[in-house]
């Protein structure tokens, strides 16, 4: 039986491939490195384009904070090819059943009691009516809605913490957010106490989730467990939180290889397999995704080969180019210097026609990007030469005079190329 939420069709040609991703888009030391993202790639969305030449689904971290919009969401599902799945984690409150009140959104927070805001500073699960926790749920359905629309919702995936034993209270929880999600969205839970996989439980935690529609995360916990709650698909995180060494071992990924390839996997799944590295420090992820695949072979599935018949690779390379050409015009905005050519001038005209600029988002995937225009201001003009004794105009040595500049600083100004002993990303790829 389909879990519910899964389109059985969509999975056919998927059934026991591994579908490889990262933990989130826009970690801060993937950013810097400079080995993944190239440097003209500033927005959010730029990112997800650029993410999505390589990769075919990726989890989103943010909702785990704050529940995103639904024009956020529109944003990002516009920016990858058909066929990439975004995978969302469950509002916090709804596993942790406890978060700062500022984590709400208005549609709860503004119906609180002003005596209750000023006193606490967090609010649990009992503070809450149940039509307000009704309206908490409906506002998480309707932000995903747009992803599951558009056929790119993968799983949303339930994170319980390590204090989160398999008692009958827990497991009621549980049903409740199947529940309380919207039955059309996949559903998988991370349960990070090892109880509920104890030789004692195991039997009994598959089989309940296998009855109630829901898929096991794993990867984890140790000791791993390699077996299905639902088979319509497996959810796999793995995790290295600490040092800055997070490559997995040549038999680290000889052992994934192994378990992967198992026939108790292979048999029984009817869909396909996430992988999602959460080895986040620099490029880390990729080189253990490049290595995963290499052991594993025809099982990972070729999301390049699928997104090059559509010709979203030449789109994404087009893309690229144009992300290049608004970065030398953003330059020659912020330092008055000229377009490419000596003595090029830069005139107010061209000035209008490069409006809309995308502003860059430092938050990266957790807020929505904005518009700005730059407006043809009357402190902008073009300086000539003033001198009285000067009869000629120095009309080739002009340039554009700001009131406010704003300057680049000399570390930014150092990274206008990715120096020829760093790896880039076309190392990682090669067929």
């Amino acid at each position: 039986m389909a879990s519910k939420g899964v389109n059985v069709q969509d999975f056919e040609d998927l059934k026991g491939k591994v579908l490889q991703g990262t933990c989130g888009w826009s970690d801060s030391s993937i950013l810097k490195c400079g080995r993944f993202y190239p440097l003209s790639v500033k927005t959010t969305e730029d990112r997800l384009l650029h993410y999505s030449r390589f990769f075919p689904c990726v989890e989103c971290d943010s909702s785990n904070y704050a529940i995103p919009s639904p024009a956020a969401v529109e944003k990002w599902i516009k920016c990858v090819p058909a066929g990439f799945k975004f995978h969302f984690k469950a509002f916090g409150f709804f596993t942790r059943k406890s978060l700062p009140t500022s984590a709400l959104p208005h549609v709860v927070r503004d119906e609180l009691p002003e005596m209750f805001l000023r006193q606490q500073t967090s609010i649990t699960w009992e503070d809450l009516t149940q039509t307000q926790l009704l309206k908490l749920w409906n506002k998480y359905n309707s932000a995903l809605l747009p992803a599951y629309e558009k056929n790119k919702l993968g799983v949303v995936i339930f994170q319980f913490h390590t204090g989160f034993h398999p008692t009958d209270d827990n497991k009621s929880h549980v049903l409740e957010c199947r529940y309380s999600l919207d039955v059309r969205f996949p559903m998988a839970v991370e349960f990070r106490s090892r109880v509920w996989f104890s030789a004692e439980n195991l039997s009994m935690t598959l089989e309940w989730l296998n009855q109630n529609h829901i898929a096991s995360s794993r990867g984890g916990v140790v000791p791993i467990v390699m077996a299905l709650g639902s088979c319509d698909f497996a959810y796999i995180r793995i995790h290295r939180r600490t040092g800055k060494h997070r490559v997995l071992s040549d038999g680290e990924i000889k052992s994934w290889g192994e378990r992967l390839r198992s026939l108790e996997l292979q048999s029984k799944i009817r869909g396909p397999v996430y992988f999602m590295w959460g080895t986040d420090y620099e490029d880390q992820p990729i080189i253990n995704s490049k290595n995963l695949t290499k052991e594993i072979g025809d099982l990972a599935y070729d999301w390049k080969s699928k997104i090059s018949k559509t010709g979203m690779l030449r789109f994404c390379s087009k893309i690229a180019q144009e992300n290049h050409s608004t970065e030398k015009t953003r330059n020659v905005l912020e330092n008055g210097s000229n377009f490419e050519g000596e003595g090029r001038n830069v005139n107010e005209d061209s000035l209008e026609n490069k409006t809309n600029l995308v502003q860059e988002d430092k938050e990266g995937e957790r807020s929505e990007c904005k518009d700005f225009q730059v407006i043809r201001s009357p402190t902008c003009k073009l300086a000539t030469n003033s001198t009285p004794s000067s009869d000629k105009k120095r009309s080739l040595n002009s340039s554009l005079v700001w009131s406010k500049k704003k300057r680049l600083s000399a570390e930014a100004k150092g990274k206008s190329a990715t120096p020829a002993n760093q790896r880039t990303i076309s190392d990682f790829f090669k067929q």
